[in-house]
């Protein structure tokens, strides 16, 4: 029995791990972990842990449907084609951007508590008080065993013997800041912002919005036409106007087609003057619609409605 222990606790020491003395009980027959009970006959369910499935409304279906004959067969779920047909997504191919970042901050958050813990133990790289950084850094970056490198193999030299909190950070300041490297460098070029692609991934969800005209006047007195698309479906609306000022655009687009359609979660333009109105701004705060614009100078960013333009225009011209 000693023999076992101190196997055990050999293990545990090899992986760095330590005993609290009050938690520990030696000398037991079975032990209860996790819902089972060990022993040296193996690994039991714990009889209390199952009362409630033994008298619960599971086991009342159980005893329910043994009144009747039939077969259990398992089917893959992706055999189901109507499966979790409410529930799931319209598009599998993108998720949900929020998500996606409370995801992201979650798991960095989780690796900067990991990384702390690990580089503090005692068998990884010395944990450096704040008076010595500045000592360090000099010696990694600035001294002639330095070189003046970047940020990442300096980074890279320190974290193989030293580590302290916010350490990328103080070498990138540090670095950013030493007059020597400052020096030798050329100006910086000016960074462009990466382009996304916006996926539409329900009906309402985003919806394009343009004026096309002046076109020959009807016997009404319109003389444009306000052109609405659904970026999902493609379906397309086009309402006769008689002016493009920013109080008409509003009234057809509450009565024409909100009324019919509902409110769309984003509506898309380009800059005119009649989109771009504190009218129509103050109308998209009171719906809760997000109101986006096209860039200056290109159109291919409202693509949509403006393919539809042509089409309208060849269609009125047969």
């Amino acid at each position: 029995m000693v023999e076992n222990l101190n196997m055990v606790f050999s293990r545990l020491k090899e992986a760095n791990l330590k005993l609290n003395p009050k938690k520990c009980i030696f000398f037991q027959k079975n032990v209860k972990y996790l819902g089972h009970i060990i022993s040296k006959e193996g690994v039991t369910t714990d009889p209390e842990k199952i009362i409630a499935d033994l008298e619960g409304q599971l086991a009342r279906w159980l005893e329910r449907l043994q009144e009747f004959e039939f077969e259990i067969i398992h089917r893959k779920g992706q055999s189901h084609g109507n499966a979790d047909g409410l529930s799931r997504r319209l598009s599998e191919a993108f998720g949900c951007e929020y998500c996606a970042k409370v995801e992201k901050k979650s798991a960095e958050e989780t690796q900067k508590m990991v990384t702390r813990i690990v580089l503090a133990s005692e068998n990884f790289e010395e944990w450096l008080p704040q008076d010595r950084i500045k000592e360090i850094l000099k010696e990694t970056h600035d001294s002639p065993f330095g070189g003046h490198f970047g940020v990442n193999k300096t980074l890279e030299k320190i974290r193989k013997r030293f580590f302290w909190a916010n350490c990328k950070q103080d070498v990138e300041k540090w670095c950013r800041t030493c007059k020597i490297c400052v020096s030798k460098k050329g100006p910086l070029g000016k960074g462009k912002s990466p382009l996304q692609i916006y996926n539409v991934e329900a009906p309402l969800e985003r919806v394009q919005m343009d004026i096309l005209g002046p076109l020959p006047l009807t016997k009404l007195g319109n003389k444009y036409l306000l052109v609405m698309v659904d970026c999902f479906t493609k379906w397309v609306e086009a309402f006769p106007i008689k002016n493009i000022r920013a109080k008409t655009v509003a009234e057809v687009f509450v009565n024409q087609f909100v009324s019919r359609h509902g409110v769309p979660v984003e509506i898309h333009t380009d800059q005119g003057k009649n989109f771009e109105s504190q009218l129509f701004a103050e109308l998209m705060r009171l719906l809760g619609i997000k109101k986006t614009r096209t860039t200056a100078l290109h159109p291919q960013s409202d693509g949509q409605v403006e393919r539809q333009h042509q089409t309208i225009i060849n269609y009125l011209a047969k």
